[in-house]
């Protein structure tokens, strides 16, 4: 139950780190782009899509948490389920910031 709820107040910190506090350097791949390629990147949207998908992976898994803290034992499927296909939307989504 602790680790779900630990794992998504991580999750959401680290949307607040790259969505409010700009630390881009948590976005992996950026810092190692060439001058030329970064100038081509919205590192903004990134950003947002980058904190949005932070955002609701953390608040699916506290939710899942609080859930198991309530008797509900088989919560790691629909967690793992969520955390694959949200990845999924975010590698689809995240082409047309380039």
């Amino acid at each position: 139950m602790w680790l779900y709820i630990i794992i998504g107040l991580i999750f959401i910190g680290l949307g607040l780190a790259v969505g409010k506090f700009k630390w881009y350097f948590l976005i992996a791949g950026y810092n190692t782009m060439s001058e030329r390629k970064r100038a081509s990147v919205d590192i903004e949207g990134v950003a947002r899509l980058m904190a949005a998908y932070a955002y609701t992976n953390g608040g699916f898994l506290i939710m899942m948490g609080v859930l198991h803290a309530l008797g509900l034992r088989m919560v790691i499927l629909p967690a793992l389920i969520f955390y694959i296909i949200s990845t999924i939307c975010l590698f689809v989504k995240i082409k047309k910031y380039d």
